[in-house]
């Protein structure tokens, strides 16, 4: 066994095995130039995948790890998986208006969006719908972006005491009725 051993690790090419530390690669971005700097000890692969919190380019993982040894010998090299941030996936914004808001808010959360709920008051778009998002439709997001919805919550009504009228001029009661923020309707003259 021992003479097969030595015949095989002095005889048979592989006496030059040669013992190498893995490079440290993530956090780095991803360039040709970094890849042809490792050397020609590495053949290097590498996977794409879409990822929020780091920008496009930069190395998000690597196998085998950094520091790990890797004995070669010859024309041997260490395969290098290193994993490539796409940057946050995008998508265009469909346009919501008029959508039911819980509808909404359901399917961009479905979508991986973060949703915010803004009420206002809007004389035509009826109470629950939207009104518009921002960013507004049609722009290109990232997921996991937070969209704002503007949801309707109907016509601003205010309410107005009515002042007594009865008894009064045609001047004095369109004073009070004024002063009340009542408009004056139709007005009907009795004999």
């Amino acid at each position: 066994a021992g003479i097969v051993v030595i015949k095989t690790l002095f005889f048979s090419g592989r006496g030059d095995a040669r013992v190498i530390n893995v490079a440290q690669c993530v956090g780095k971005i991803c360039t040709e130039e970094f890849v042809q700097s490792l050397g020609t000890d590495y053949t290097v692969s590498i996977v794409e995948t879409y990822e929020n919190s780091i920008e496009k380019g930069f190395i998000i993982s690597q196998s085998p790890s950094a520091g790990e040894e890797r004995r070669i010998a010859g024309s041997q090299t260490v395969h290098l998986v290193l994993t490539v941030s796409r940057g946050p996936e995008q998508t265009v914004l469909k346009n919501y208006m008029m959508f039911d808001a819980r509808e909404a808010e359901i399917e961009l959360r479905k979508a991986g969006f973060g949703v915010e709920i803004k009420e206002q008051n809007h004389d035509t778009i009826p109470d629950g719908r939207v009104i518009s998002t921002y960013p507004i439709a049609g722009v290109t997001v990232d997921i996991g972006e937070i969209i704002t919805l503007y949801v309707s919550t109907g016509e601003d009504v205010k309410y107005s005491y009515m002042p007594e009228c009865t008894g009064k001029t045609q001047e004095d009661a369109y004073a009070r009725l004024l002063t009340a923020n009542i408009g004056i309707g139709v007005v009907t003259y009795v004999n």
